[in-house]
């Protein structure tokens, strides 16, 4: 199901951050938060009369804008997973940042694992991409970054098995992934998590979000 994200722009902003104040205090937080997450659709049902026709949007799935003689769109991937219990249920989110524009998605699994989280979101954010693009992916996630970066040249050159010969963990998304990555240009940049860092927040909401829906 396509959904509507915000097109982050001074005056979205200033007509949410105007709208909310004429909230009560609970409201205003909960508001703020959907209107964050780029969580319009749920937005639309709770707070109908906010919904008004001169708040820019953009939609979910637009194409990125082309570029002259033949450069790639720089897009920024602000990606994180998050687990109740490990294995347990998961939820992975993607914050997507081009041309000053952001926009979001998430998703989970009943069944999984941190890790594999982890790296579903990376692979989700890559798949809305619709052309080959310069990509900065940043994560919480060293399994995730170390991994691409570093452990996966080894594992394919000995058929997706470890140093002690075992079968590599998560090899289904380890080889998703790779498949993703070829078709851009990446660098990937790791942040710790929880720590104030406003994007990788949003994408540790967004994964719980992920989660939440599945409850």
């Amino acid at each position: 199901m396509k959904r509507r994200v915000h097109k982050q722009t001074v005056s979205s902003c200033l007509a949410a951050i105007d709208f909310a104040i004429g909230l009560e205090s609970q409201e205003c937080m909960d508001f703020l938060k959907l209107w964050r997450l780029g969580r319009l659709d749920l937005i639309d049902k709770k707070y109908p009369e906010y919904n008004k026709p001169n708040h820019a949007l953009w939609p979910e799935g637009a194409k990125a804008p082309s570029k002259p003689n033949g450069q790639k769109p720089h897009i920024e991937l602000f990606t994180d997973g998050a687990c109740k219990g490990n294995p347990g249920v998961g939820g992975w989110g993607v914050l997507m940042r081009r041309n000053g524009q952001e926009s979001t998605y998430h998703g989970g699994e009943k069944r999984t694992t941190n890790n594999r989280m982890e790296l579903m979101a990376a692979i989700e954010g890559l798949r809305q991409l619709t052309v080959a693009s310069k990509v900065t992916i940043t994560t919480d996630s060293q399994y995730v970054k170390d991994g691409i970066t570093k452990w996966i040249h080894g594992w394919k050159k000995k058929g997706w098995k470890t140093k002690k010969n075992e079968d590599v963990k998560n090899k289904d998304l380890w080889i998703t992934l790779d498949k993703e990555v070829a078709k851009h240009d990446i660098e990937w940049r790791w942040v710790r998590g929880h720590n104030g860092h406003r994007e990788n927040e949003i994408a540790d909401d967004l994964a719980n979000l992920g989660i939440e829906e599945l409850n």
